[in-house]
C-alpha cells in the first residue's frame, strides 16, 4: 500500500484510535470495565501506524538477508547457477520493499549490481544486459533523491556498457543504444568539469611564476580538452601551455602546442587566430628559424593591416600593426634581408605618423638605414627623433 491511499489509510485508523482512547479514558473514569482495553486499543492503533514502515523495512531487509548471504557462499564454492538463483531472490525482496517504501529504493542497486555480476560469470550477457538497464532505471530514482558519492547511473551505465561489448553485433533494441548514448554525455560532462578545474589550478600557478607546477596541469587539460572537441577551449588550452613551456625555455615543444592550436583555430575560422599565428613565430624566432617567422609574420601583418584599413577596425588597430611589422622586420634582419626589413619598419613607421606617435617607430628605421649604408637619411631622421624628444625631455 503506497501513496496516497497509504495516506488516507494511515489517517483513518489514527482517527479511530483518537477516538478509541479518549472515549476508553472516558470510560475507564466513569468506571466502565471496558474502559482500559479500548485505551490499550488505541494506543495500539497509534503504535501500529507509526512503526509500520520500520516493521515492514525491517522484515524484507531481514528476508533480503537470507539469500544474498547464501549468494555470497555459493561464489566463493564457484556454484555460480545457485548464486544467480539467491541474488535474483534477495533482488525480489528489495523491489517489494521499494514499492512499499520508496524512501528505501537505495537498498536494490547493489543486489541488482551482485546479480548482474554473477550472471557475468556465467556468460550470460543477455540476462546481465537486462539487468543492467534495470540498474540504470532504478539508479536514476535514486540519483534523484540521494546525492552521496558517485552517482548510481554512472555505475549502472558502466555495466550496461561492458554487457553490451560481451554481445554479438545484433539489434538490441533502441533504449540500449539511448542508455550508452547517455553514457557517452556523462563522460563529457565529467571531462569539461575535469578541464574547467585543471585550468583553475594551473592559472593559480602561473600567476605565481610556478611553471613546473603548472606545466603537467596544464598537459592534461589539454589532452582532455583534444577527446572533447576542437573548438576554442582546446586552442585557449594549447596555447596556455605554449606560453608556459615558453617560460620553462621548452621552445620546440612550445612551438608543437602553438602549431596545434593554429591549425585548430583556422580550421574553425576563429577571429583571433592571428594572435595564435604570432605565437607560433615567437617559437620559432627563438629557435632561429627565422624563414619560418617571417612566412607567419607576414601572414599576421597582411590580417592587421586589413582590420585597420576597413570601417569597423579595432580600436587599437595601429599598436597592432605596428607591433607585427617590428617583428616582421625584425625577422628579416635576423637573416640579413635588410632592404625587406627596412619597408616593414617603415610601414610602421607610416602608420605611427598618422596616430601622432612616431617617436618609437623611427629607431628601427634609423639602424637599417645606417646598416644599408645611407647615411644621410638617417641623419634626417635623427633629427626628427630628437625634436619629438626634446618637449618630452626624452
Amino acid at each position: 500500500m503506497t501513496g496516497e491511499r497509504a495516506v488516507y489509510v494511515r489517517g483513518a485508523i489514527q482517527s479511530v484510535a483518537t477516538v478509541a482512547v479518549v472515549g476508553g479514558v472516558i470510560g475507564w473514569i466513569a468506571g466502565w470495565q471496558y474502559g482500559h482495553a479500548l485505551v490499550t486499543a488505541g494506543l495500539a492503533g497509534f503504535l501500529a501506524t507509526l512503526l509500520r514502515g520500520q516493521m515492514r523495512r525491517s522484515w524484507y531487509l531481514g528476508v533480503a538477508y537470507v539469500p544474498g548471504t547464501a549468494a555470497v557462499k555459493s561464489l566463493q564454492e564457484e556454484r555460480f547457477e545457485d548464486a544467480v538463483a539467491e541474488r535474483a531472490e534477495q533482488a525480489g525482496y528489495l523491489r517489494k520493499l521499494a514499492f512499499a517504501e520508496p524512501s528505501e529504493t537505495h537498498h536494490l542497486p547493489p543486489a541488482l549490481m551482485a546479480q548482474w555480476r554473477a550472471l557475468t560469470s556465467l556468460d550470460r550477457h543477455s540476462d546481465a544486459l537486462v539487468v543492467a538497464e534495470e540498474v540504470v532505471a532504478v539508479g536514476r530514482i535514486v540519483d534523484a533523491v540521494r546525492n552521496e558519492g558517485r552517482p548510481v547511473v554512472d555505475l549502472a551505465l558502466e555495466l550496461l556498457e561492458f554487457s553490451l561489448s560481451e554481445l554479438p553485433p545484433v539489434r538490441v533494441g533502441a533504449e540500449a543504444d539511448e542508455l550508452l548514448m547517455m553514457r557517452a554525455e556523462r563522460a563529457r560532462s565529467a571531462n569539461r568539469q575535469h578541464a574547467q578545474a585543471l585550468g583553475i589550478v594551473a592559472d593559480r600557478h602561473l600567476a605565481l611564476n610556478e611553471y613546473d607546477a603548472a606545466r603537467p596541469l596544464l598537459e592534461e587539460r589539454t589532452r582532455v580538452r583534444r577527446h572533447l572537441a576542437a573548438d576554442e577551449r582546446l586552442v585557449n588550452a594549447l596555447t596556455a601551455l605554449g606560453h608556459c613551456l615558453t617560460e620553462l625555455g621548452e621552445h620546440e615543444a612550445a612551438r608543437t602546442a602553438h602549431a596545434e592550436a593554429l591549425e585548430i583555430a583556422q580550421s574553425i575560422d576563429l577571429d583571433d587566430a592571428f594572435a595564435i599565428g604570432a605565437n607560433l613565430a615567437a617559437s620559432l624566432r627563438e629557435l632561429q628559424r627565422y624563414d619560418e617567422a617571417v612566412s607567419l609574420s607576414r601572414s599576421v601583418v597582411t590580417t592587421l593591416r586589413a582590420d585597420h584599413f576597413s570601417e569597423d577596425r579595432h580600436e587599437t588597430s595601429a599598436a597592432r600593426l605596428t607591433w607585427a611589422l617590428d617583428l616582421l622586420g625584425d625577422d628579416l634582419r635576423a637573416l640579413h634581408r635588410l632592404d625587406e626589413a627596412l619597408e616593414a619598419y617603415e610601414e610602421a613607421l607610416t602608420v605611427q605618423r598618422s596616430t601622432g606617435q612616431p617617436e618609437d617607430a623611427l629607431p628601427p628605421v634609423i639602424r637599417t638605414l645606417r646598416a644599408l649604408g645611407r647615411a644621410d637619411e638617417a641623419h634626417a631622421l635623427e633629427e626628427e627623433l630628437s625634436a619629438l624628444r626634446k618637449p618630452s625631455g626624452r
